[in-house]
């Protein structure tokens, strides 16, 4: 309902800045427009971001093995079993 009600006050202040060309209505206009495209972009980066994780997991992976593996062959080492 609330949803509903806040569209409408958005149309008719979109109606108000384009037919009846009220500058207050075109100020408000701007800025939920300004609004909206900050919220777009914040999502498209997100959505990026969430796919360059995705993508680059297998490598991060085959990093972190390869670097367990290089510690684990030195001796001294936390995943050293003391030549056994």
């Amino acid at each position: 309902m609330v949803l509903i009600a806040a569209s409408a006050m958005v149309m008719v202040i979109y109606r108000m800045a384009f037919v009846a060309e009220r500058m207050w209505a075109k100020i408000s206009v701007l800025l939920i427009s300004t609004i909206g495209g900050c919220f777009l972009v914040y999502a498209l980066l997100f959505l990026i971001a969430n796919l360059f994780t995705a993508s680059t997991a297998p490598i991060r992976d085959a990093i972190e093995s390869s670097t367990q593996d290089a510690d684990a062959s030195k001796p001294g080492s936390p995943h050293d079993n003391g030549g056994q």
